[in-house]
């Protein structure tokens, strides 16, 4: 039986690492509103049976399935179940961080804005549950982390085998700037590059060939400068990095 669970397991957790992006956000959102109605039912019960046993109240109106934070109790039996509700809140953590675990390899390689949904649908699952428990949500704020920590180190990888591979066939010869690059360019310059989302938006070839005179310099505070392709690479993952800082 227990080879079993764990054969299980091992295929659930396959069936989730082969989701595309927008497959595993689905399924995200999914399993967090499912239980975070579990963790407001769970607090709603216990503040309920905290109420009922240590004073005459009226149930109807007591039970309430509305948010609402865990609060503390003097029975006996009341603390009890208040302890075993804390734990189950808990284990709704765990179980979204092991989730989103799963898939640590795959969300490396996401796409910064689909990353971004990741984490803000965890987060706000995360907020959640603090606000109804009064405690830190560590197994899944530790689990973000890794998670973050994972798709920093994809990209700087990415980053540094680009721009070698750039290096190595560089012909050091100028290339037009073209407009979009030029506004990646006044965005690094002014300082807009943390407050845009440009992440995602670099060009993976270089621009088309133009006629020497038509070639287009890139503009930083009103000077003009000759670009070789290699500049434009690193300006690239520059704002890349940028980006990831920002989200």
């Amino acid at each position: 039986a227990a080879l079993l669970a764990r054969g299980r397991a091992y295929a659930d957790a396959a069936a989730v690492a082969a989701l595309d992006a927008a497959g595993f956000q689905a399924c995200l959102d999914l399993c967090l509103e499912q239980l975070a109605e579990s963790v407001c039912c769970a607090v709603a019960l216990q503040n309920a049976l905290a109420d009922l046993l240590e004073g005459p109240v009226d149930p109807a109106h007591v039970v309430s399935n509305a948010p609402q934070r865990l609060r503390d109790a003097t029975d006996s039996d009341a603390t009890e179940a208040r302890e075993g509700c804390r734990q189950l809140c808990e284990g709704a953590l765990k179980r979204v961080g092991r989730l989103v675990g799963a898939r640590r390899d795959q969300n490396a390689r996401l796409a910064l804005g689909d990353l971004r949904r990741v984490w803000a649908s965890a987060l706000a699952f995360a907020e959640a549950v603090e606000r109804a428990t009064g405690e830190p949500a560590l197994a899944l704020r530790s689990a973000l982390v890794a998670q973050a920590r994972a798709f920093l180190e994809h990209r700087h990888r990415e980053a540094k085998a680009a721009l070698v591979a750039c290096l190595d066939s560089e012909k050091w010869g100028q290339v037009d700037v073209a407009p979009a690059r030029q506004a990646r360019v006044d965005a690094l310059a002014s300082g807009r590059a943390l407050l845009e989302d440009a992440g995602d938006k670099a060009d993976a070839a270089p621009p088309a060939p133009r006629s020497k005179k038509d070639l287009r310099p890139a503009a930083v505070n009103q000077r003009r400068f000759k670009c070789v392709w290699s500049a434009c690479v690193a300006l690239d993952r520059v704002l890349d990095a940028l980006a990831a800082a920002a989200a």
